[in-house]
């Protein structure tokens, strides 16, 4: 859960890390070269070559791994920033808070299965009705597209869970019947399964039990 060491630029284990292997690479090719500089004859000069190519390559491989994941780190932090500025996507969850609470009230807060979601009426918010089951989709297509960004590393998990990890789970306990059932009438095995997976993983030990 706390991420690989090798690609965690916030956490100052990373630098010491690599730095460290620097800095070992850079010690030993020394040492190895002063031991045996009077063995390798006509081959010092290839020997400095290869150490300085070696500890180059490792100082390379840190640099790009340090700006991937500053990358990452600034997909993140604007995926996260326009949702507090986006009209649509505000609107968007509005929409959805709405919708989940008219849903709760009409069925006595029981589980949501798929002839509650798709059977009820257009709900009115603001000045626009909406359908609820388009409107569970949106959020889910959003969440799922989400936890694919999280899945191929194109955003960070530890700063996206620290934003979203309450509301994804809340969400999926509210509608995860209605997503079941869905999956199985729909023949759609895999319908959300990358924000399922995101749910379990991130749940406590006592919300895994609700899930």
């Amino acid at each position: 859960m706390a991420g690989n060491l090798w690609t965690r630029i916030y956490d100052r284990r990373f630098h010491l890390v690599w730095m460290g292997w620097l800095l070992m690479l850079s010690v030993a090719g020394t040492i190895l070269t002063a031991k045996y500089w009077g063995e390798l004859g006509s081959a010092r000069y290839d020997a400095m070559v290869l150490e300085v190519l070696i500890v180059s390559f490792f100082a390379a491989l840190y640099g790009y791994r340090l700006s991937y994941r500053a990358a990452r780190l600034a997909n993140s932090f604007q995926h996260i920033a326009v949702q507090t500025r986006d009209g649509d996507l505000i609107q968007m969850f509005e929409e959805f808070r709405v919708v989940r609470r008219e849903l709760q009230a009409s069925n006595d807060k029981q589980p949501l299965d798929t002839d509650t979601v798709e059977a009820a009426k257009p709900v009115k918010v603001g000045e626009r009705k909406v359908r609820p089951a388009d409107v569970i989709k949106k959020v889910f297509n959003y969440y799922e597209a989400t936890a694919i960004g999280v899945k191929r590393h194109a955003l960070d998990e530890q700063m996206i869970k620290s934003w979203w990890r309450k509301s994804y789970i809340l969400d999926w306990m509210d509608f995860a019947e209605y997503i079941r059932a869905k999956r199985k009438r729909d023949r759609l095995p895999r319908l959300f399964i990358e924000y399922e997976s995101l749910v379990r993983r991130w749940a406590t030990e006592e919300e895994q039990g609700l899930l």
